[in-house]
């Protein structure tokens, strides 16, 4: 078959690919029970609705009487659900105050009395309290509008909160050329600073007291926000006694990190523990996750600090005495990682980790784990060699265990109530995938493969088409996401973007090559300075090779590649670097130039500023070498990634005289809020013509 062979295809392998979107898992997969499902109930009873055999299905759970009992759909609606007090909320965990930003400025608000006190009066729009300064270009008549930035202690007396100060920070223009109700185009503005401005967004710390009904500025410097703000990043957390508050401050290039301790009547700081180093310093393998660092404190006086570092080439935990910073021992030891922090007992001086590298046949399958904090070592409660993921209660249920999500790519989970020795005292869940099969959808297969080098083993995740048949030769898209602040082929049974895809007739394939989180310092450290190999692609490339030795039925004469911001980089990356292997590209929302984005991508991933450094980071100049079909995506709005990183690499294109394809998306965002299934669709529809070289449904719409 080759492209001068054009066949329409057929409708239904359409609405089996919207089917298996990651969007719509749970409508086929019955006793599914995802954490976000269940209701909390304040005597430690949890509830949450599930299918069985697509029907509605209503269970509540007593983990005392460890039982789990099915219950009606009216009694599913009437349980009142309990929500713990939540951080950033504007009333206190108490109810009795409320804070408010107005005006740039932060009053303090007694619910009882409707009483409010002005704390400030010295905000501007450049300089704002409560709220983030980066969500528009000034407060002015919108500050009610936007979410406020507060966590409260326990007790609710104190809180703390930012001011946001931009001040000379770079405002980036965009054009909306077709405004919603029509009109003529319009100009919008915001803040954002890029890597080696001089200027970058600025938390400084403040503490409301509720009781002295005033603020105080901590003493100490200002948070950089060059991504969101550190208050959003749980970065900062009250000690039980609300006596205190513990920060972790960054510094701008990420090469050092520091601990301090805040006093919340007077604001006075101090640091407590400091790590630097040449390379990144991090609180946790990837950068969405809660830093891995606790502090045992007696009565607000901190005593230990549980430190995370990567200091002897893995992400070990690290104990230190909170009154000189000595390192007591180290807790964890070996070629694994911790990846979070489950829980901790003080009083029983043990922690609970999830932990990756224990599982040979797949390091990046998590294991739960307790160490002594006394002696250190690492034990694990899991066997099973699956993926373990947990959820401890927010109810009086976690003084009796937590929950537990077993599970590996292709073995749906398993979900159980587990005490905190690791006895499993209540099955609450076994999904089943009955369904899901039945549409034609394929166990996903883990693979493991050689990287470039020849010695380091990489992993990723095969997908099947439906109604796959080995003696068929198949096209390949490879999905990318190049981190290198997370990795991407999931090693769990997690709905994939990548699925939708292999139902259209695609083998699809994520790999996590050298440069991303998830393994040792080193293989992460390999985009060090290197984020221009846009994740490893030589290691997917590889790997293919290697994997197709023994899989005929890869066509590598047909292999796309699909990402989305940094993956949509990476997909001009692999076309630029690999233009005789990557035939067909579609790259959405893409970053194709690092120094035209936030400053922290480039500045803490590929090192302190250096223009040639940079320079590589960029996908714009060496676009004239892509000889294969791309299709480049782009929302008009687009705050995350400018529409100009697209249109660069555009004008680059025609410069070099290469054929290339453009969609711009009005007034869309950088995750096509509004438009994404028209998004989805013209992905699909590229793919299918020259990877399938077949004709879509037309105008297929995805619901």
């Amino acid at each position: 078959m080759d492209e001068t062979t054009v066949r329409p295809m057929e409708r239904d392998i359409y609405e089996r690919a919207a089917r298996l979107r990651p969007q719509r898992r749970a409508e086929l997969v019955d006793h599914l029970l995802p954490p976000e499902a269940i209701t909390w109930l304040a005597d430690g009873r949890f509830a949450w609705r599930t299918t069985d055999n697509g029907a509605p299905s209503y269970v509540l759970a007593d983990p005392w009487a460890r039982a789990r009992m099915p219950i009606s759909a009216e009694t599913f609606e009437g349980l009142s659900g309990w929500t713990p007090p939540q951080d950033r909320s504007r009333c206190s965990p108490d109810g009795a105050f409320e804070l408010i930003a107005r005006d740039d400025d932060l009053w303090l608000r007694e619910v009882a009395t409707a009483e409010e006190t002005r704390l400030t009066d010295d905000g501007e729009p450049e300089a704002v309290y409560g709220i983030d300064a980066q969500a528009g270009t000034g407060n002015t008549g919108s500050g009610d509008a936007r979410p406020l930035i507060v966590i409260w202690s326990p007790d609710g007396r104190f809180a703390l909160t930012q001011r946001s100060i931009v001040h000379g920070v770079r405002r980036v223009p965009m054009l909306e050329s077709a405004p919603e109700g029509g009109g003529f185009p319009r100009v919008e503005t915001y803040i954002d600073s890029y890597p080696g401005d001089e200027h970058v967004p600025l938390a400084q710390l403040h503490i409301v007291d509720t009781v002295a009904k005033r603020i105080v500025k901590a003493d100490m410097p200002p948070l950089v926000q060059t991504h969101s703000s550190p208050l959003r990043r749980h970065d900062l957390w009250w000690d039980p006694s609300a006596k205190c508050a513990f920060v972790l401050h960054s510094s701008r290039d990420w090469l050092m990190l520091t601990l301090h301790v805040v006093d919340p009547v007077t604001g006075a700081s101090k640091v407590l523990l400091r790590e630097q180093d040449e390379v990144r310093v991090r609180p946790s393998q990837q950068f969405h996750q809660r830093p891995n660092v606790r502090v045992l404190a007696d009565d607000g006086t901190p005593r230990e600090i549980v430190w995370y570092s990567q200091r002897d080439g893995w992400g070990h935990l690290y104990l230190h005495d909170a009154s000189s910073g000595e390192l007591v021992r180290q807790l964890t030891l070996g070629e694994c990682g911790v990846e979070e922090i489950v829980h901790i007992d003080p009083g029983a001086r043990r922690l609970w980790l999830l932990v990756s590298g224990l599982v040979d046949e797949d390091p990046y399958r998590l294991t739960t784990c307790t160490v002594d904090l006394d002696t250190g070592g690492l034990c694990p409660l899991d066997e099973d060699g699956r993926d373990h993921r947990v959820v401890v209660p927010p109810t009086p249920a976690r003084g009796l265990g937590f929950l537990d999500w077993a599970s590996t790519a292709g073995e749906p989970p398993v979900v159980t109530f587990r005490s905190w020795g690791g006895e499993v005292l209540l099955e609450l869940e076994r999904a089943d995938v009955t369904r899901l099969e039945e549409t034609g959808w394929q166990r996903p297969q883990r693979f493991s493969a050689m990287a470039a080098d020849g010695t380091t083993p990489v992993y990723g995740t095969l997908y099947l088409p439906s109604d796959f048949d080995p003696d068929q030769r198949y096209p390949v898209v490879d999905h990318v996401y190049p981190g290198p602040q997370r990795y991407r082929s999931q090693p769990n049974f997690e709905a994939d973007d990548a699925e939708p895809l292999a139902a259209l007739g695609i083998v699809a394939v994520t790999i996590d090559g050298r440069g991303t989180p998830g393994r040792s310092r080193d293989f992460h450290n390999a985009s060090w300075r290197n984020v221009g190999a846009a994740g490893g692609i030589e290691d997917h490339v590889a790997a293919l090779r290697e994997i197709a030795q023994t899989r005929p039925w890869l066509d590598l004469s047909r292999v796309g590649v699909v990402g989305h911001s940094a993956g949509g980089f990476a997909v001009t990356r692999a076309m630029e670097l690999f233009p005789e292997f990557y035939r067909v590209g579609v790259a959405q929302s893409g970053r194709h130039d690092g120094r035209m984005v936030m400053a922290m991508i480039l500045e803490a991933y590929d090192g302190p500023p250096d223009a040639e450094a940079y320079a590589r980071a960029s996908a714009v100049e060496p676009a004239g070498e892509i000889t294969g079909k791309l299709l480049l995506i782009h929302g008009e709005m687009d705050r995350g990634v400018p529409v100009a990183h697209s249109l660069r690499v555009v004008d680059r294109m025609i410069e070099a005289n290469r054929d290339v394809d453009l969609l711009i998306i009005p007034g869309d965002d950088h995750i096509y809020s509004k438009r994404l299934h028209y998004v989805e669709r013209r992905t699909w529809d590229y793919l299918v013509r020259h990877l399938l070289y077949q004709e879509p449904p037309r105008e297929f719409v995805i619901t």
